[in-house]
């Protein structure tokens, strides 16, 4: 700790305020609120514009939201987004800030916050729960810079070698055309990987293309997961949602902790849900198994816990874990921010806004599943 306090006194302006901040953890960490509360003033006054002093203030906004006091929260917050040092962040301070300013009757303000929101983070988690019904327009057409790639190879019917020439184009209608040719070649994983650089262009559009969504949110091994969606009762959008969020849709994925495929399952669950279900143990990268598997395992959570976002949380962290995050205090946003894992907390985050944006790229995927059952 001497070495922390050395460079939080004497050192450069990063290392200093990373220093301060791992400083107010230790001392927290040891119920020393005293000392803790002096680093993060210390923090506050030396780095107000830093990133570990946005992650000051949204704590010090939520202790105040949690305590009813909206006005403290709403000051905590807005000094946040005025450091604007965080943008990964940003998407949450914007909304809870917008909360605030509505709780205390400035609705001009929450309604500037909110547009701001949607404006700069159109298919965000958070962008969603102020604009549950869609942020933004659709429409079915490719803009002008995603359009007219292809090139000789594709024209004469050379596919795979056009994907492999456009994937490695800079310019971004040919990625958007090597993504479209992996869709075709349903290939979701290269679709997927092709067009994650275009997903920032996506604020810059009037109205969102669905083309483009298509190959961000590919309908990956579509008969497998409506197969296992409908043997277990389980809406195919949620699979779709968890496995983008696991796997990005990767067959081979193993985590560090050792989850395996599509649907990120560690061993024992595997062996657990293949008993369960009269497989033989083993194969659990095949793709088919471990939908089935997978699958098999969240239609069980989503009969232990009575919310989706429950089952989400338990699906990451363990039923154990939500179980001892229960029951719920408050709306379910705010049990969201309070959960103690920040793995899961963003895992919750992102699979949520998969579901909205896979309901609304694809609508008419809950007819298609009644069908199937």
């Amino acid at each position: 700790m001497e070495a922390l306090s050395d460079i939080a006194m004497s050192g450069p302006d990063d290392p200093a305020a990373a220093s301060i901040s791992e400083l107010v953890d230790i001392f927290a960490s040891r119920n020393d609120d005293a000392m803790a509360l002096a680093m993060e003033q210390m923090l506050l006054e030396r780095f107000p514009k830093s990133r570990f002093a946005g992650s000051v203030l949204w704590e010090k906004g939520w202790t105040a939201w949690k305590h009813g006091n909206a006005r403290a929260a709403d000051s905590a917050w807005t000094k946040a987004l005025e450091a604007g040092n965080d943008k990964r962040q940003e998407s949450r301070l914007l909304y809870w800030a917008a909360r605030a300013s509505a709780k205390q009757g400035d609705t001009r303000t929450a309604s500037a916050l909110y547009e701001r929101l949607k404006t700069n983070y159109p298919i965000d988690y958070y962008t969603f729960l102020a604009f549950p019904d869609g942020p933004v327009p659709l429409t079915n057409s490719v803009p002008e810079s995603l359009s007219g790639a292809g090139g000789e190879l594709s024209d004469w019917g050379f596919v795979i070698y056009a994907r492999m020439e456009l994937a490695g184009s800079d310019d971004p209608a040919g990625r958007f055309a090597a993504a479209r040719l992996a869709l075709w070649m349903r290939d979701a994983r290269g679709a997927f990987m092709d067009a994650v650089p275009l997903a920032k262009m996506i604020p810059g559009f009037k109205t969102v293309p669905v083309p483009l969504l298509e190959a961000l949110y590919p309908l990956a091994r579509e008969s497998e997961v409506l197969a296992a969606a409908g043997r277990f009762g389980v809406d195919p959008i949620d699979v779709w949602s968890i496995m983008r969020r696991e796997s990005a849709f990767d067959e081979e994925a193993v985590s560090p902790v050792g989850a395996m495929g599509l649907m990120q399952l560690m061993p024992p669950t595997a062996r657990e849900n293949a008993k369960m279900l009269g497989e033989k143990d083993g194969d659990y990268f095949d793709p088919s198994k471990n939908i089935l598997l997978g699958t098999h395992h969240f239609s069980r959570l989503m009969k232990m816990f009575d919310r989706i976002e429950w089952a989400i949380a338990a699906y990451n962290a363990g039923q154990g874990s939500v179980g001892k995050w229960l029951p719920q205090k408050g709306t379910i946003e705010e049990w969201i921010e309070d959960i103690p894992f920040g793995e899961t907390r963003e895992f919750v985050r992102q699979v949520m806004a998969n579901r909205h944006i896979y309901r609304m790229t694809y609508p008419g995927m809950n007819k298609k599943e009644k069908q199937q059952k």
